[in-house]
């Protein structure tokens, strides 16, 4: 179902905090609050967990 997590998250730092943040949080929901690309290259999102 993601066919490229390995080439967006190369190594387990940019993805185990995502994973910390769904443990703590009270809804598996997220909701997008912001979205954004830097230099044509770098996304740039922002969610919500309440």
């Amino acid at each position: 179902m993601a066919p490229f997590a390995q080439f967006n998250h190369p190594n387990q730092e940019h993805f185990l905090p995502l994973i910390a943040v769904l443990g703590a949080s009270e809804t598996s929901a997220a909701k997008k609050i912001h979205q954004g690309v830097e230099f044509e290259l770098l996304t740039l999102d922002a969610y919500s967990f309440s």
